[in-house]
């Protein structure tokens, strides 16, 4: 365990200066998140070599381009779990949804201490979440969002170096909601010349909200509105995963 909270260190501290009001440029912070995760290979000692892709299966042979792309993922997946982290109970509820399904896989491929780290995580996020959800009476912040996408992000890739068997394609599955959003954000931002890394308002989640006020013809509230959202997403992101 000791080498991936130290690997999560920079994101933390990031995220926890981010919090307190100082403002950290989204460049900075991507720097950040890769040198977080290139302080989790050099710690572990482990890197992705192959993700059921044939052409990016074949680079990943190369140490420098699989070590690089390691880094990245484990990077987007802490980014991606910070963007969704815009309504109570949404991003602590699909945390637990992929820590559970993590911690599943480990104990059925035969690895309990990533499946015990994996139930840590859940059991944390639940006590988060049920203070979380629906009043929003404590956060995650950018310091808990990232480093928990962090943590996850290195059980899964952890998890496929050690159990090949396991289908890369299962794991995007449990990781699917936050990383498709911020596929879909980065696709939409570059087809309207937005800066990739600008915040806006268009994620689904912010959608759904809209949604809910434009059908309530504005009758609901921002606090009603927004744990409803959280309610209708959490069952549409269980799909991929089960």
């Amino acid at each position: 365990y000791l080498p991936l909270l130290l690997g999560r260190a920079g994101l933390f501290l990031a995220g926890a200066f981010e919090d307190y009001g100082f403002y950290i440029k989204p460049s900075i912070r991507l720097s950040i998140g890769l040198f977080s995760g290139f302080l989790a290979i050099f710690t572990t000692g482990i890197w992705l070599t192959d993700i059921d892709v044939s052409v990016i299966g074949f680079a990943l042979t190369f140490p420098p381009f699989a070590i690089f792309f390691t880094a990245f993922a484990s990077c987007g997946v802490s980014q991606s779990i910070n963007l969704i982290d815009g309504l109570n109970g949404l991003a602590s509820g699909i945390i637990l949804l992929i820590s559970a399904s993590l911690s599943w896989i480990c104990f059925s491929f035969s690895e309990p201490a990533l499946g015990i780290f994996s139930l840590i995580i859940c059991a944390s996020t639940l006590g988060f979440f049920i203070w979380n959800f629906p009043k929003g009476l404590i956060f995650l912040g950018d310091s808990g969002a990232y480093t928990l996408g962090h943590l996850l992000a290195w059980i899964a890739i952890i998890l496929t170096s050690r159990r090949p068997e396991i289908s890369a394609w299962a794991i995007l599955c449990i990781f699917s909601w936050p990383v498709m959003d911020t596929v879909l954000s980065i696709y939409r931002r570059r087809l309207t010349k937005m800066a990739i890394d600008q915040p806006d308002r268009l994620h689904y989640h912010h959608l759904i909200m809209r949604t809910i006020k434009f059908f309530s013809h504005k009758k609901f509230t921002q606090k009603f509105t927004n744990p409803l959202a959280t309610v209708i997403i959490l069952p549409l992101a269980v799909v991929p995963i089960l």
